[in-house]
């Protein structure tokens, strides 16, 4: 028998046993599934009541342990929005049409190793460095969907992200190490969207602008970064850095003549590095966190009165909460955040930006809930209110009732979205194996 030969049995031989040995695993795996149904129609409050969402969503989740080194997570999302076709005089003729009507996410899809401390995931994750309430802050890793200016659930409006999760954990501290192969951006509103975040400033000409949803040239380079956390006797702390694409794009504004005279932004995205630190101490209930990040040369759109352009600033962004003890099933919640720009008389914003923000909650007889959000930007008195009551069905089921409210003057952060406000009802179910 040749050496070649020999090989190529050997490795036949190899690959077979392996082939095997996996199929043995995956059927002798332990599977659970979850199958959720989510239900929403709203209508708009400001102006007039047509509808503003009616949409449909599912949800399948599946989790398999092989033994106990290996598992893995299967997750998907799909979604139908029925609310832009139900309202032509809205939405007719605009891309929000025609891109946000039907929607497949995927959720979680990762295998897992462990061996004592050591743990790695390779697949579409979520990693959340950041745990302020409201707004995202030292939440930097994964894109997030923006199509409704990021309300509801932040896990919900988090994208899956493909990458490697390298973790050793010890007792009182952990190394994270992460590398994405693929860079991913968040997904942002289209054109005649109520949430449309690309606006030109008030004082510019009144030309329509017709937004692109994906960029010239897509980045191709890997992404990295790395955490470390330490826990010492109820105080928390963590650094992290990441080398990355920014997940909001700078805007390239180019000028169209036919059919008729318009604007088209194309989305750039810029390399980013962020470096920052949170923590987290707990005083005999009262829980006081902190959250900082600093983002080295982040570019900006600008405006210089005739054209739109971009440059680049230092931000200094930072967040300070304090939750206090829970009292009678009552959440209480308080919360100052601030985001610095080095250079700012260019920008279309102002160089300080600061929100006050409150979350009240409480859980009644039966299991009822009322959970409230409450945002201010001290810099312009723009304000967003979110409140829902949601009770129980049965232990798979809810419904829930509640409202989304912009208020401000045209042009400020949250007064652009005032005609998006909304009350909405919703249905949600779950089932298990």
């Amino acid at each position: 028998m040749s050496l070649s030969l020999t090989k190529n049995l050997l490795t036949t031989s190899f690959l077979v046993g392996v082939i095997l040995s996996f199929s043995i695993q995956v059927v002798a795996a332990k599977y659970s599934y979850d199958l959720g149904y989510d239900f929403r129609y709203g209508v708009h409050t400001v102006g007039r009541a047509d509808t503003a969402t009616h949409r449909h969503t599912i949800e399948y989740d599946q989790k398999a342990e092989y033994n106990n080194q290996w598992s893995s997570i299967l997750g998907v999302r799909a979604e139908v929005e029925a609310a832009y076709a139900a309202a032509p005089d809205r939405y007719a003729n605009t891309d929000v049409l025609k891109y946000e009507s039907q929607n497949f996410f995927p959720k979680d899809n990762y295998i897992q190793y462990k061996d004592g401390r050591f743990r790695a995931r390779a697949g579409y994750q979520q990693i959340v460095w950041g745990e302020a309430f409201g707004l995202y802050y030292a939440d930097i890793v994964n894109p997030k969907d923006y199509r409704n200016a990021g309300l509801g659930d932040l896990s919900r409006n988090r994208l899956d992200s493909p990458l490697v999760n390298l973790q050793w954990i010890n007792s009182n501290s952990s190394w994270q190490a992460l590398y994405i192969p693929k860079p991913m951006f968040s997904l942002l509103p289209s054109t005649g969207s109520d949430f449309n975040l690309f606006q030109l400033p008030a004082t510019a000409p009144a030309i329509p602008v017709t937004i692109d949803r994906n960029p010239d040239k897509i980045p191709s380079q890997g992404e990295y970064g790395f955490r470390y956390s330490q826990q010492i006797n109820g105080f928390d702390f963590s650094l992290f850095y990441l080398n990355y694409y920014d997940r909001t794009p700078v805007y390239q504004v180019s000028t169209l003549f036919v059919p008729a005279l318009s604007l088209k932004a194309t989305p750039d995205y810029k390399r980013l590095q962020s470096a920052g630190a949170t923590v987290t101490v707990d005083f005999d209930g009262f829980l006081v966190r902190s959250e900082l990040v600093q983002h080295l040369n982040r570019e900006y759109n600008t405006y210089n009165g005739t054209t739109v352009s971009s440059d680049k600033s230092d931000e200094l962004v930072y967040v300070v909460g304090l939750d206090l003890p829970p009292s009678d099933k009552w959440q209480v919640g308080f919360q100052y955040s601030e985001s610095r720009l080095k250079n700012a008389s260019w920008l279309l914003r102002k160089s300080t930006q600061s929100t006050i923000a409150g979350h009240i909650g409480k859980t009644f007889r039966n299991d009822i809930a009322f959970d409230s959000i409450m945002t201010y930007y001290t810099s312009d008195s723009s304000q967003l209110l979110q409140a829902s009551i949601s009770t129980p069905l049965s232990s798979q089921s809810e419904v829930a009732i509640g409202v989304d409210r912009f208020d401000g003057d045209t042009g400020t952060e949250l007064g652009r979205f005032k005609n998006a406000s909304r009350a909405w009802v919703s249905f949600k179910t779950l089932l298990k194996k």
